[in-house]
């Protein structure tokens, strides 16, 4: 798709930078996140939402005084703090900084250099855990991330297809200008956690997606509000962002005069996908009954689905313990499953290498069970009897 335009650049050299602190409820950290950004290079601005915190964030962002631009707002969500920050930004790059979150010294300038190429749509790069006193605990967040013209991709198997879909979180994130103007506003009600992903599901479909080296640390403090939703949760959130952004895309398909097939991007959608394995599991196996599930712990179901407990293939302590060394362990694993009482095995697409993995395995599954459904997304089997 097109989309990209020229970069802007001042006399002074590259675009200026945007750093947009976004906080809520976060006093413990969102001091540390300006001052990362204050640190940067002079030709940066530094931004401070907060979004009607309960805590004493307030007085510590006003403690910055001049050195910061600070808008005080009644909560209304993350998106809606973005969509703040951005109308009172001028930089022709935009990073977003989770007030948890803190950058690290010249992220401003490594920011500057990636976009002022202007058919790029995103820079994003893997971060460096710390954790809530700030130290690093030596684990990378994010080091598996898009990168290249992927515009194809986005428009022959969907915006959020697997190939497309890889990125950072928030902080690990920086957009031109040119890409906000066009997609902003983020609507606000579907976007009160997890605004990014609307930001990341559209890029790739707009230019270029580069990777730098980490200029941010991720902060692990057990709050996390993102990974803290359950499976139904982050499956009606995803089912809706797809909705949303393959409608985008789509208009901006049919301006151009792009071909494109919008249902083979809902066959191709990670979410849409799980969202049809549970929906098979659910219609195939009964209510209450457990099952095992074969989905290399990809799909984030945890330990039950829709009042069925699930128990992980192979398991270990209640735990995933990681695909079986050869087929002889695969098939013990199944004869262990089944003296435990579990007559149904669901195995969902990206465990779909087992079948040429572990033949003696499939063919025991085949042999001894039940096809209950067999479809894209999904394989389930069941008793014989059933």
């Amino acid at each position: 798709m097109t989309g990209s335009a020229p970069a802007r650049t001042s006399p002074r050299g590259p675009p200026r930078v945007s750093v947009i602190v976004s906080c809520f409820n976060y006093e413990r950290y969102v001091g540390a996140a300006i001052r990362s950004a204050l640190e940067l290079q002079s030709d940066t601005e530094v931004i401070v939402i907060d979004d009607g915190s309960r805590d004493r964030s307030r007085d510590v962002i006003g403690s910055f005084g001049a050195r910061i631009t600070a808008l005080f707002k009644a909560n209304g969500g993350q998106a809606s703090a973005l969509n703040a920050g951005f109308r009172a930004s001028r930089g022709e790059a935009v990073a977003f900084l989770d007030a948890d979150d803190v950058l690290l010294p010249g992220a401003a300038g490594a920011i500057a250099e990636a976009l002022a190429d202007g058919a790029i749509a995103k820079a994003h790069w893997p971060m460096p855990v710390i954790d809530a006193a700030g130290e690093r605990t030596g684990a990378i967040q994010d080091t598996d991330l898009a990168e290249g013209d992927l515009r194809r991709h986005a428009l022959e198997e969907g915006p959020l297809c697997d190939i497309t879909m890889p990125s950072a979180a928030m902080s690990g994130n920086a957009f031109p200008r040119w890409l906000l103007e066009r997609v902003m506003p983020i609507p606000e009600e579907p976007y009160r956690i997890g605004a990014d992903e609307y930001l990341f599901g559209l890029a790739p479909a707009f230019g270029r997606i580069v990777r730098l080296r980490p200029l941010s640390l991720y902060r692990m403090h057990g709050d996390n509000a993102h990974a803290r939703r359950p499976f139904e949760s982050m499956l009606s959130f995803q089912e809706r962002h797809f909705a949303i952004v393959a409608a985008i895309v789509g208009e901006a398909c049919r301006r151009e005069g792009r071909p494109h097939d919008e249902q083979a991007w809902a066959r191709s959608a990670w979410w849409l996908r799980a969202g049809r394995v549970a929906r098979a599991i659910d219609a195939c196996v009964p209510a209450a009954e457990p099952l095992a599930l074969i989905d290399g712990a990809q799909l984030g179901i945890g330990e039950e689905l829709r009042g069925r407990r699930v128990v992980p293939f192979p398991e270990a302590a209640g735990e995933y313990a990681g695909p079986p060394g050869d087929d002889h362990a695969a098939l013990a694993e199944l004869q262990r499953v089944r003296a435990a009482g579990l007559r149904y095995v669901a195995l969902a697409w990206p465990a779909f290498w087992w079948l040429q993995e572990y033949p003696g395995l499939a063919r025991e599954l085949r042999a001894g069970q039940r096809v209950l459904a067999e479809t894209e997304d999904a394989l389930v089997f069941g008793p014989l009897d059933a």
